[in-house]
C-alpha cells in the first residue's frame, strides 16, 4: 500500500508532465506561427490617364472644336500593373460619362477642365 507522501508525489509528477506538455505544445505553435512565410504586401501602381480627341470638321485654321460640335474622346490610358476596369470622364460642364471612348457635345464655346 502506498503512503500519502508517495501518492502526493505521483500526483505532483503527473501535474508537472501535463504543464510541461502544454508548454511544449504552445512553444511549437508560437514557432510555427513566427517562422511561416509572410505574404508580401501588394503595391498597386496607379493607372496613367491619357486621351486624345477628334472632331470631323477640323480643317484649315480650325484647330479647336466649335460650339455644338460632337467631340470624340479616345482613351489611351493604361495601368502599369494590371488593367483598367472602369472610366469616369468629367467634361467640365457638369456632364460625365463612364464609357471608355465617349462622345460629347459642348453647347457653349469656352475652356473646360
Amino acid at each position: 500500500m502506498k503512503d500519502k507522501h508517495e501518492e502526493k508525489r505521483v500526483q505532483g509528477e503527473i501535474r508537472f508532465i501535463y504543464v510541461l506538455a502544454i508548454v511544449i505544445i504552445l512553444t511549437v505553435i508560437i514557432f510555427v506561427l513566427l517562422l511561416r512565410p509572410r505574404p508580401k504586401p501588394v503595391v498597386n501602381i496607379p493607372p496613367v490617364a491619357d486621351f486624345t480627341w477628334s472632331v470631323d470638321s477640323l480643317t484649315g485654321d480650325n484647330v479647336e472644336p466649335q460650339e455644338n460640335e460632337v467631340v470624340q474622346f479616345i482613351d489611351n490610358s493604361y495601368d502599369p500593373d494590371g488593367h483598367i476596369v472602369s472610366w469616369l470622364w468629367d467634361f467640365g460642364d457638369n456632364t460625365r460619362s463612364t464609357e471608355q471612348n465617349p462622345t460629347h457635345r459642348y453647347l457653349r464655346d469656352g475652356e473646360y477642365t
